[in-house]
């Protein structure tokens, strides 16, 4: 008799407990629809982590909805994330960067690590990239000042390009590593001025890749420009997925002409793919974060329609 008590007890209990258990189920079932629901309609196109870093799904379902809450008040804007590469890039890679949901690539087009200091290998890492549907920008990290006038490295990467028949919008001038400058203010902004001027003769924009405290101690602060270029910041702790920052322009603090950037690269020396990358957001109108790269026959347009 007791054992039949206790089992009907444990009944009742249990009958009690099912439609909270119920509810709950539901609910985290709704939670799971809507999340991919924004995920596919609103085209969110957040890195996919088990493509670099470990994660669980309770984060996965966390970012998503806060993501998902996010467009659903700013409608028209999303954050973009993008890797900057410094090698090769072929096809195949390529797809599978564009599978971890990266929209953009940036890819090094001169460099003082290789002779002329145009690197013809971007030729083909733009088709690679294109093919793969991916928006592409180009940087470069010149000379010395000392070694080479700015215009005439200016002229050796648009003929490279050219050359290859690519077409481009934007270039990014890396201006980091202040000891590579030689702490000498004055020839540096005029160097970076020389660049720019000549860009604008070729009819291309140049974006800056820099920091507060780059700028500060290779130009002195400088910010004297006629037309405030795009600002492309870094902000990082360390390198590896665990040195990352946030993936958001909270960090940011205005310096010299720049109120706010463009793109930030919360991430260095990351795997993905197998390549070393950076990692880098922004944030776009949707119909932006697609067709980036158009292409014509043989020549591809490159950098036309990422930033507007």
């Amino acid at each position: 008799m007791a054992a039949s008590i206790r089992h009907q007890a444990s009944e009742v209990r249990e009958s009690r407990g099912e439609p909270l258990r119920k509810t709950l189920i539901s609910f985290l079932k709704c939670v799971l629809v809507i999340t991919i629901l924004c995920l596919s309609l609103l085209e969110l196109r957040a890195p996919t982590l088990v493509c670099s870093v470990p994660t669980n799904m309770a984060n996965v379902i966390f970012f998503a909805a806060a993501a998902c809450l996010a467009r659903s008040v700013v409608a028209d804007v999303q954050p973009v994330y993008a890797l900057d590469i410094a090698t090769p890039l072929s096809e195949f890679d390529a797809r599978c960067l564009k599978m971890c949901r990266y929209s953009t690539v940036f890819l090094r087009a001169y460099s003082p690590f290789v002779s002329g200091g145009f690197e013809a290998s971007v030729c083909g890492s733009v088709k690679n990239a294109q093919r793969a549907g991916f928006g592409i920008e180009l940087y470069m990290i010149p000379l010395a000042p000392n070694l080479q006038d700015g215009a005439l490295q200016f002229d050796s990467l648009y003929n490279g390009l050219k050359g290859c028949q690519v077409l481009v919008k934007r270039i990014w001038l890396v201006v980091t590593s202040p000891r590579e400058w030689l702490y000498n203010p004055p020839q540096s902004v005029g160097f970076i001025n020389k660049v720019i001027n000549r860009a604008k003769q070729y009819g291309i924009d140049v974006g800056i890749y820099t920091n507060e405290d780059d700028w500060g101690q290779i130009t002195n602060g400088f910010m004297g420009f006629t037309t405030t270029p795009l600002l492309w910041y870094w902000k990082v702790n360390g390198p590896g997925p665990m040195g990352e920052t946030p993936m958001n322009f909270q960090d940011f603090r205005p310096f010299a002409s720049w109120k706010g950037p463009t793109v930030k690269q919360f991430g260095q020396r990351v795997f993905v793919c197998g390549h070393m990358t950076n990692r880098d957001t922004y944030f776009a109108n949707i119909r932006q974060t697609f067709a980036n790269t158009a292409s014509n026959g043989n020549v591809s347009y490159v950098g036309y329609d990422t930033f507007q």
